[in-house]
């Protein structure tokens, strides 16, 4: 957990990934970090979102060289063919697998992240292919904000639907989707290999479910969702904060990255950086966004009907000859007096009680209309 590792700690918090942070702090909880810093680190394989795990090589005092791994714990077990049970390192059977799958499965259904930890002796510093030795899953909570279930009530109230995509286990994104309100009995998981065996018809007719959660899906995966969307004729936001992020992100019609835990790459293939890295702050900024265009669209209706009868005086005067009844000045000072204060009041209006009701504007709309003409 700690020499698989490449997060650390400082006196004001920790540098790294969140989750191999929480690894550290675990060790740290066990036992003295320092005793594990003469394990000298030969190789690294980092952890890719196409491999789903990570590989160092370590020089230790007592054992030599020895592989460690970690990463989707079904993807950890399938380079094992030993389990660690107490201090001694025994075949994997038929009853083995079944604490695996079952442990895997009720850490996960209480929304746990896992990972799988092995590790192999070697004596070079090839990565293994198979005859690790598993030692456990690894689980962490990482607890949904309290503001979410309510900007997720928001989103479905103002016609936009919310999607889940994630890498992770299928069952713990489930059981969070299903915590924060994302995931009801009319909703579906899928996973990534179920996805990839799917043409994009059929891909198309999947999306059309209110309620979808996508696990163990690679960033090639998370495109081909956003392309499908807009091939709908959906406008598509994507949140993201980690570089296999940014193809979706740049292909959307609003990519967001995260401004905390966010990469430089998915800030830079973003329209938009959530500097609070809140979901709920993305249904504040929709909410805004709706208002800010309803009241450009009834100050454009009020100058139109005050500055019409304004006019109407001064046609009459050059086509019919009629004496002209309102000074230049007398009609400045209408405008000054009458005009400028109540248009600034309409541009700070507060929002509408049910601007986040209504369904979506169409793109192709525009803030002057036949309606608002008429």
């Amino acid at each position: 957990m700690m020499l698989c590792n490449n997060a650390y700690f400082t006196t004001s918090g920790f540098v790294g990934d969140s989750t191999e942070a929480a690894l550290l702090a675990c060790v740290r909880d066990i036992g003295e970090i320092e005793d594990l810093s003469e394990c000298e680190r030969m190789d690294e394989k980092p952890f890719s979102s196409a491999t789903k795990y990570m590989i160092t090589v370590n020089n230790t005092p007592e054992n030599g060289r020895e592989v460690y791994l970690k990463g989707a714990p079904e993807v950890v077990f399938a380079f094992c063919d030993r389990m660690m049970i107490g201090e001694q390192a025994v075949e994997l059977n038929d009853e083995n697998r079944r604490w695996f799958s079952q442990t895997l499965n009720d850490m996960a259904s209480m929304g746990e992240r896992c990972l799988g930890l092995a590790y192999q002796t070697v004596e070079e510093d090839a990565a293994p292919e198979h005859g690790c030795v598993f030692m456990g899953i690894a689980g962490m909570l990482d607890p949904p904000r309290p503001e979410v279930p309510d900007a997720l009530s928001k989103c479905h109230g103002a016609g936009i639907r919310v999607f889940m995509l994630t890498g992770g286990y299928g069952l713990t994104a489930k059981t969070i989707a299903e915590e924060i309100g994302l995931l009801s009995d009319g909703g579906r998981a899928v996973q990534g290999d179920e996805l990839s065996a799917v043409d994009d018809e059929t891909l198309s007719q999947v999306l059309e479910t209110n309620q979808l959660v996508f696990a163990r899906i690679s960033p090639t995966q998370k495109l081909q969702i956003v392309k499908a969307l807009q091939k709908n004729g959906e406008v598509v936001t994507v949140t993201g904060d980690g570089v296999n992020d940014s193809p979706a992100l740049k292909n959307a019609d609003m990519g967001v990255a995260m401004g905390i835990m966010g990469t430089d790459v998915a800030k830079e293939a973003s329209n938009m950086v959530l500097m609070d890295d809140n979901f709920a702050t993305i249904v504040a900024a929709v909410e805004e966004g709706r208002t800010i265009f309803e009241n450009i669209k009834k100050f454009i209706a009020y100058v139109l009907i005050s500055n019409i009868p304004q006019i109407l005086p001064f046609i009459a005067f050059v086509l019919l000859d009629i004496p002209l009844p309102l000074t230049v000045v007398l009609i400045l000072a209408i405008d000054l007096g009458t005009d400028f204060v109540p248009a600034l009041g309409l541009g700070a209006e507060k929002p509408e009680t049910d601007v986040v009701h209504k369904p979506p504007r169409s793109r192709s709309e525009r803030l002057l209309t036949r309606n608002l003409l008429a």
